[in-house]
């Protein structure tokens, strides 16, 4: 691979372009790796993906600034270390950092150079990830005005807006098919296939964009499409992607970091209560998550919530009982507050 560097040295060493020391450090690096040093002009100093700055002498500084105008961040400074080199590029270095600007010293043996160059040269190959946000972040999230450059260039994550009048027209266009036929939900049949739709036009703008995942601002859907976008954003984190609600973007990014450290998918909740003793934090209380179902439910226009309610909640208490004692539904029948007969009945009623 070829690197394109351009020397700078003080006005006592004008004429010698490589210095014998700096020749001999980049002759080591071309023997061990498959870099070439090309010495380059200011006008085409960019024109390899790494290029550098060649500091070969104290009193170097001046030159620097001379050039400074045309040169673009990072800066990478590679010297030898003689004639106060090193002592220039550190000075050059305190200069670029009190500017918040991008800059490292390249300096030492061969093989850690090597090495820096290495790295360098693979993150500057790597493609960023691509995160998309549908909409934008619900009204309540004040901490979530993330700086998207900043972003890209701490984390190399590229944050991609979405409007949601293109996710309402996606989902107005829709047809189901055969999509998710297998998925049965024992819920309203059309409210089961407004969520299949919306989540389906989720999936055709994470393809669209070319997207790791997205975060959607999702309670304004109720509004608009009578729906939600929880099925849709639980479908993708079970499908090897990220989904978030709310439009949270730091909560989107939290996940994907954790899903590419941990090799596991996460799972967005708020907490609810802190136990600084036992050191445990408990989050998606289920009567904060009863609300939240409540306020969506009625939101979309559906009636009679607790002949839904009900059943659904004595179910679960009725299968954590029995899973709690391992079966026996005497026990269980006590656990809940109810009689044995009562239980039965209940089993029968729900097909338990």
């Amino acid at each position: 691979m070829k690197i394109n560097i351009i020397p700078i040295v003080s006005a006592l060493h004008d004429g010698v372009a490589i210095n014998e020391e700096t020749k001999a450090l980049i002759s080591k690096i071309e023997d061990l790796s498959e870099y070439s040093f090309n010495i380059s002009d200011i006008a085409h100093l960019y024109e390899t993906e790494l290029s550098l700055v060649l500091v070969q002498s104290g009193g170097s500084e001046g030159r620097f600034l001379d050039m400074e105008k045309n040169l673009k961040p990072p800066y990478y400074l590679l010297t030898y270390g003689s004639n106060n080199s090193l002592a220039a590029s550190m000075e050059i270095l305190s200069y670029l950092k009190n500017k918040n600007e991008k800059a490292e010293i390249l300096h030492g043996p061969a093989e850690y150079i090597i090495s820096r160059l290495n790295e360098l040269h693979d993150k500057k190959e790597k493609t960023p990830v691509r995160l998309g946000v549908v909409g934008k972040p619900s009204d309540w999230l004040i901490a979530s005005d993330v700086d998207y450059e900043e972003c890209k260039s701490l984390l190399n994550i590229e944050l991609v807006d979405v409007e949601m009048d293109e996710l309402i027209k996606t989902y107005n266009e829709i047809s189901l098919d055969d999509y998710k036929k297998d998925l049965v939900l024992d819920f309203d049949p059309k409210q089961v296939d407004d969520a299949k739709k919306l989540s389906k036009a989720l999936e055709l703008l994470k393809e669209k964009y070319n997207l790791k995942g997205l975060t959607l601002r999702c309670f304004d859907l109720l509004d608009t499409v009578k729906t939600t976008g929880c099925l849709g954003l639980a479908l993708l984190n079970s499908e090897d992607s990220i989904g978030t609600c709310e439009g949270d973007i730091p909560a989107m990014l939290s996940m994907y970091i954790l899903k590419e450290a941990t090799g596991s998918p996460g799972f967005q909740a708020n907490p609810s209560r802190i136990d600084a003793e036992k050191n445990e934090m408990v989050v998606g209380d289920w009567q904060v998550m009863l609300r939240k179902w409540a306020d969506k439910a009625l939101g979309s226009g559906s009636k009679d919530i607790l002949s839904t309610a009900i059943p659904d909640f004595e179910q679960t208490m009725i299968e954590a009982a029995l899973e709690y004692t391992g079966g026996r539904k005497k026990d269980a029948a006590q656990l809940l507050g109810w009689g044995r007969n009562t239980l039965t009945r209940k089993l029968q009623e729900y097909n338990l």
